[in-house]
């Protein structure tokens, strides 16, 4: 993520290539955006539903790494429909520290009746339709900022670079919308999770 964070600063947000016309990914950065998607997914995996025990470990930095892996995932997905890198260039470097907090604090709660899978999906759901709603309403105050540099006339590159308001509004109402989705399902799951 730092190493990505830095590309995109030198080739995007730096010196005389602000002049140059706005492109998206290349195929590369896509790749080892999607390589390091997936290495941080696993680890968190990993961190979360430990081989060794059967249990399920959880905290407060945890919850922060998993929801800026699904900020970071979500940006590369939109990325393939609309210019994403100023969200993601805001995005990787929180994601790469974000990323390393559970092992910086390891401190975790381990959490009962882990070993159902009705449990674990039930409370992955929650989980995800929390970070979604977070995410939305962090998304929200950036575009809010945007849209008053924007009125002054004092973008800085960095703004400069985010999609257009339009498009992060789109975003803003999917993030809403999948959110609610998930908390729906997360509700269903725990009616199913009580009956067992």
């Amino acid at each position: 993520y730092f190493g990505l964070a830095v590309h995109f600063w030198r080739t995007r947000w730096r010196g005389a290539v602000l002049d140059q016309p706005v492109k998206g990914l290349a195929l590369w950065e896509r790749t080892w955006l999607a390589a390091a998607l997936l290495f941080h997914g696993a680890t968190l995996g990993l961190g979360i539903f430990p081989q060794d025990e059967g249990g399920m470990h959880f905290g407060f930095a945890v919850a922060l790494s998993m929801m800026t892996w699904l900020a970071v995932a979500l940006y590369w997905i939109e990325s393939f429909y609309a210019r994403m890198e100023g969200l993601q260039m805001l995005g990787l470097p929180l994601a790469a520290i974000c990323a390393m907090l559970p092992w910086l604090l390891p401190g975790q709660h381990i959490l009962a009746n882990a070993a159902s899978p009705t449990f674990r999906l039930h409370f992955l759901m929650a989980m995800l339709a929390y970070s979604l709603f977070t995410l939305a309403a962090l998304h929200a105050i950036l575009m809010a900022v945007t849209e008053k540099r924007l009125h002054r006339g004092r973008l800085t590159p960095l703004f400069a670079g985010l999609p257009p308001l339009l498009t992060m509004e789109a975003l803003l109402f999917r993030l809403i919308n999948i959110a609610f989705g998930l908390l729906t399902l997360t509700l269903l799951s725990g009616v199913l999770f009580s009956e067992h």
